[in-house]
Formats: C-alpha cells, structure tokens, sequence
C-alpha cells in the first residue's frame, strides 16, 4: 500500500517540520539584524539569547516567531517588527541567520544567561529599574528578571 504525502505521512511531517525550522530560524534572524546589525557577534549572540530565554519562559509565547512578533495592544515587543523596514541582506545578515539556526537548533551562546530584556545603551528606560543587569555588550544593556 502506498500513501501521498497529504495523508500524514511521515515525510509529509518531516516537511512540515523543516518548514517551521525555516520560519523560526527567519524570525530570529530578523530580530538579530534589526536589533543587533553592527554591533559584536557577542551582542548579536546575546539579542538571540534574549528571545531564546524568552521561549523557555512560561511568560511569553512558545515560539521564536511568537517571541519576535508579540506585540501587546498597539505596540510590539520589537519597535522594527512595527513598522516598514529594508529586506535584510550582506553580511550582516549572513551572520544573524548562522546565529539564528544555531540557536533554533538548540545551542545557547551564556553571553546573557537568563537575560529576557535588552534595551540601546542611549536610552533609559523606567522598566529596568525592576530588572537585573546581567552585561552590556556594544550598544546594548541586558537585563534578567529578580528572582526573590
């Protein structure tokens, strides 16, 4: 007996699986480049960090994209992911995807352990007060969430 992909095979899942792949590895991909383009790999690393540890929480969505694209009310999560913005390419953008799939795969850079919020050093925002500095790397500070 022979069955089609659209019964539920096994190869149809294992498409479907890649496919997800794809999409988070993009996603993650695209908040590295937005929020991390120029800045060291290691704070490029620590943005993909960020959006990890947010998955693994039972506080934010269960999905890279989830995380990435969360938007609460009228805003989002990420500023860029509101508003129009240039495709991605170069370099920069060669280098958030190889961090991306490496971190969809499952490997966690500890440049930020246990770090949910980062925000531009030129910037002081009133919600890190309640949070824990963990590193600042580039332009960017990293926090984690006081655990009392």
């Amino acid at each position: 007996m022979t069955t089609t992909q659209s019964q539920g095979t096994p190869q149809s899942k294992r498409n479907t699986a890649e496919l997800d792949r794809a999409r988070q590895i993009r996603c993650l991909a695209e908040a590295v480049y937005y929020e991390a383009k120029g800045e060291p790999r290691r704070g490029q690393e620590a943005v993909a960090e960020v959006v990890a540890t947010r998955v693994a929480s039972k506080a934010y969505p269960k999905s890279f994209c989830g995380v990435v694209y969360q938007r609460s009310g009228r805003s989002c999560q990420f500023s860029w992911a509101c508003s129009a913005r240039r495709a991605p390419s170069g370099l920069q953008w060669q280098r958030a995807n190889e961090i991306a799939e490496r971190v969809v795969d499952g490997w966690r850079p500890g440049v930020a352990p246990g770090a949910t919020h980062f925000h531009a050093t030129f910037v002081d925002p009133s919600w890190a007060r309640v949070y824990r500095r963990v590193t600042s790397i580039g332009g960017h500070v990293f926090y984690r969430q006081i655990v009392r």
